[in-house]
């Protein structure tokens, strides 16, 4: 019997094969027969993963958005450690999601064509949703946490801030996607920058009292 690593090393073969052929071809092109070609395996062990076009498609989107989210949690606790304020670390959260450099370049690629398909597919759009749900979620608790220590004013609505946001940047991508010069993208991050202070005004007490502790100590 093959190992769980095994069976977990063929997922992400096959995920690969589905970029490779997306990035070279576009996503209509991924089939199950073009991605076992790439991946080097046959057509039913490829079925055996991914029984359909949608399942592929449906678990390449997710790894794409989990690989975005493991960023962003990085980026986080990095920017934790250095006890940035809450405002710099959702811009640069939300700039994880924005074509800024090759490889965000084909994630979004990826994220834009499978938009399209989803529009005819349930399941597509189920897993849109799902994620957006999750990021709206982050971006919610950047905000509630900027309210807890002084950022962010008390009467703002996190939740609407979040849809704000989240709306805001998908919008950008979709703009930078389309005009990848120089100056898109430093204007792309000035309208990021923009928005996100406009929200978060005040100073961060934690983040100064921690500032303060580590110099005492």
């Amino acid at each position: 019997m093959a190992r769980t690593a095994d069976h977990g090393a063929r997922r992400q073969q096959i995920r690969d094969a589905i970029r490779v052929v997306a990035l070279e071809s576009g996503l209509p092109a991924v089939t199950v027969a073009r991605v076992a070609a790439a991946a080097g395996m046959s057509v039913g062990l490829v079925q055996h993963y991914f029984p359909s076009k949608e399942a592929m498609l449906v678990d390449a989107f997710t790894e794409v958005r989990r690989e975005v989210i493991e960023r962003i949690d990085v980026v986080r606790v990095r920017a934790e450690k250095r006890y940035q304020r809450i405002e710099q670390i959702l811009v640069a959260a939300l700039s994880e999601m924005l074509p800024l450099d090759a490889r965000r370049r084909s994630e979004v690629y990826l994220v834009l064509a499978f938009a399209g398909m989803a529009l005819h597919h349930e399941g597509m759009r189920r897993a849109e949703r799902d994620n957006d749900r999750e990021l709206r979620r982050r971006i919610s608790e950047a905000v509630t946490n900027g309210k807890e220590c002084g950022e962010v004013a008390t009467e703002t609505d996190a939740e609407q801030t979040a849809w704000t946001m989240l709306a805001a940047v998908q919008g950008l991508t979709w703009h930078l996607y389309d005009d990848d010069t120089s100056a898109a993208r430093k204007r792309t991050r000035g309208s990021v920058e923009q928005m996100v202070h406009a929200v978060f005004v005040g100073p961060c007490a934690r983040a100064d009292e921690a500032r303060a502790a580590r110099s005492d100590a």
